[in-house]
């Protein structure tokens, strides 16, 4: 399963959407984490956004709840991080390429990521 964190501006989710696009392209289970546009997230954000993506007809995607965030994610105990160890999966930021991104499963991925495409 890979879950991939909706945030930023609308030229910021076009990328999220386009690597969650991708995904569901090669047949592996993906899904969208929208909920850092709830209100009380946004609230304390100095430069609050919305959810854009869906300005766009056709737009279509699955969105992930807590629990499967959290069976992904998990926690940042020492528990969790070993339960993470042990499944493999892992948080994936801000730091590769869209490319480098696509052999991964179980995988939560929060950032930005380019593509020269």
């Amino acid at each position: 399963m890979v879950i991939i964190k909706l945030m930023g501006g609308l030229g910021n989710q076009m990328q999220q959407y386009a690597l969650y696009r991708k995904f569901i392209s090669m047949g592996k289970e993906a899904y969208l984490d929208t909920s850092w546009f709830a209100p009380d997230i946004q609230q304390n954000m100095k430069a609050p956004r919305s959810k854009e993506i869906d300005t766009f007809s056709g737009v279509s995607y699955k969105e992930t709840d807590a629990a499967m965030v959290q069976a992904v994610k998990g926690g940042d105990s020492l528990k969790d991080k070993l339960m993470r160890k042990i499944r493999h999966s892992m948080i994936v930021e801000d730091r590769m390429y869209f490319h480098d991104l696509l052999d991964r499963d179980n995988v939560y991925l929060e950032g930005y990521w380019a593509a020269e495409k």
